[in-house]
């Protein structure tokens, strides 16, 4: 499962991955404690780890160190 961060506020996506490809996100590092699926919306305050720098016009590639506050909402 692909699985993407949008910082409320920015322009910016951070894509969940297991390490500094793209190729790496099919098995993302985040907390399996937080259950979800391809078609929920998660909000909530999440720690993240830089693979990549950050750069204009990139997505950066994180994973996840840990997830507070989480609300999952179904589409």
């Amino acid at each position: 499962m692909r699985l993407y961060l949008w910082p409320i506020g920015t322009k910016r996506m951070l894509g969940v991955t297991a390490g500094p490809r793209i190729d790496d996100a099919d098995d993302p590092i985040w907390p399996r404690t937080l259950k979800v699926t391809p078609d929920d919306d998660v909000y909530g305050d999440f720690e993240v780890c830089p693979f990549t720098p950050q750069r204009k016009g990139a997505m950066q590639l994180v994973c996840i160190e840990s997830a507070s506050h989480v609300v999952v909402k179904k589409h």
